[in-house]
């Protein structure tokens, strides 16, 4: 599975159960990069309105190869051997939040890129993969 998630400056998620922001253009960059392979929460739905996903609230779980799975308010590490790919989205702003994004042991940053956001000047998407493993 590919796991896309929001974080502000400091790695937040969520302030007490609530998303800290919300973009239309984050929706669609995710979207085109699923090709129609896209798993959500019901957490999540309401970002997604008028939008092709599958709704599992056990997402991570189920979700198979190349899926995309669009996470704001659960943790990933337990399904870290499941993670092909990480796509973080950073605000690139302070927000107050609660509850804290954890990148798992191995994925190293394959790219970094800014785009113009709807409700933010600059979003950084920032690509992470699995790291090579080093033959001795």
């Amino acid at each position: 599975m590919i796991v896309a998630v929001c974080v502000d400056n400091q790695n937040g998620l969520t302030f007490f159960g609530k998303r800290q922001s919300r973009d239309k253009e984050v929706i669609k960059d995710f979207m085109a990069n699923s090709k129609g392979k896209a798993v959500i929460s019901r957490f999540s739905e309401t970002l997604f309105e008028g939008v092709n996903v599958r709704i599992d609230d056990d997402f991570m779980k189920s979700a198979r190869k190349g899926e995309y799975c669009f996470v704001e308010d659960a943790d990933i590490t337990p399904y870290a051997k499941k993670i092909e790919k990480i796509i973080v989205y950073c605000w690139n702003r302070d927000y107050p939040a609660s509850e804290y994004f954890t990148m798992p042991d191995g994925f190293v940053l394959e790219s970094s890129s800014d785009f113009k956001g709807n409700s933010h000047d600059k979003i950084t998407k920032q690509i992470f993969v699995r790291e090579a493993k080093k033959n001795a």
